[in-house]
């Protein structure tokens, strides 16, 4: 693992920037579910109202049109979360050689099954509306 930005670690461990790649905010519900815990389904919810609210770019101002309603899912791995956002490519990635270096929204990402399955189990309108955003953005 790349060593930088040590200031932004917790604890000698850095901190985790990994939110929803991968939908895991889709199978946390699913193991709520399974296990009949509510502390799997608060998690959920957590993360599905994150993704519907933080992941999702909403701003119509954003001068480049592909920036508009799409997903921030994944970011540059092996640096620092404080450099690692969903909208910019960090300089680690060049300093470092990372082969890896993302920034923006990625159809190819677009993980948003969390959010219709978040909207049919709890009815928050919120994910139901950012599941149609991203949807209307994907075509």
């Amino acid at each position: 693992m790349v060593r930088d930005f040590p200031e932004h670690h917790f604890g000698r461990r850095p901190l985790s920037h990994f939110g929803n790649e991968y939908d895991v905010s889709y199978t946390v519900p699913l193991q709520g579910l399974r296990r009949a815990d509510a502390k799997w389904m608060w998690l959920a919810d957590v993360l599905c109202r994150h993704y519907a609210d933080i992941c999702v770019y909403h701003p119509d101002a954003e001068p480049a049109a592909a920036y508009r309603h799409g997903p921030f899912t994944h970011t540059t791995h092996q640096t620092a979360a404080f450099r690692s956002t969903h909208r910019m490519y960090p300089v680690e990635a060049s300093r470092y050689g990372l082969r890896y270096a993302s920034g923006g929204p990625n159809a190819g990402h677009s993980y948003v099954a969390s959010l219709a399955q978040h909207y049919y189990l709890t009815g928050n309108r919120t994910s139901r509306e950012a599941l149609l955003e991203v949807a209307d953005w994907s075509v």
